[in-house]
Parts: structure tokens; C-alpha cells; sequence
């Protein structure tokens, strides 16, 4: 079945929104925690430990660590 170009939706659904400001808020943190050469060794310091949480927090909150949660979660009861 082929999707004529008329049919295509022009609105953003739900998920590509979504998609769309996380991408956005990422780029925005990774900006803030840039190294630049005015910077000086504790806002080195300070950024390094930042870009280590947000790490941190996008492993945590990652899809397939949930899915993997919800299954060792099923199989103990």
C-alpha cells in the first residue's frame, strides 16, 4: 500500500514532539557542559561531574533498562 503525499499528516504527533524538546534539552545540556579554554579547573571539575550525572540520568531512565526492570520484576513473582 503506498501513502500518497496528500494522506501525510502535516502535525506533529505525540512522540515526535517528544522526540523533538528531548533532543533539543540534550543539546542545550551538552552546550552547558562544553569545555572552553576560558574555563578555569573548577569549572572544569564542576562540568566534568555534571556531564558524568546527566550520563547517569539518561542510563537510568533509558528505555531498555526499564524493559529489563519490568521482565527481572516479573520473573521474581
Amino acid at each position: 500500500m503506498k501513502i500518497r503525499p496528500d494522506e501525510i499528516d502535516p502535525e506533529k504527533n505525540h512522540t515526535e514532539k517528544l522526540l523533538d524538546w528531548t533532543g533539543k534539552n540534550y543539546q542545550s545540556f551538552r552546550q552547558y557542559v562544553k569545555v572552553s579554554e576560558q574555563d578555569s579547573k573548577l569549572q572544569v571539575i564542576f562540568k566534568g561531574i555534571l556531564s558524568i550525572f546527566g550520563l547517569l540520568v539518561m542510563v537510568l531512565l533509558s528505555p531498555f533498562l526499564i524493559v529489563g526492570l519490568m521482565i527481572a520484576f516479573a520473573a521474581v513473582f
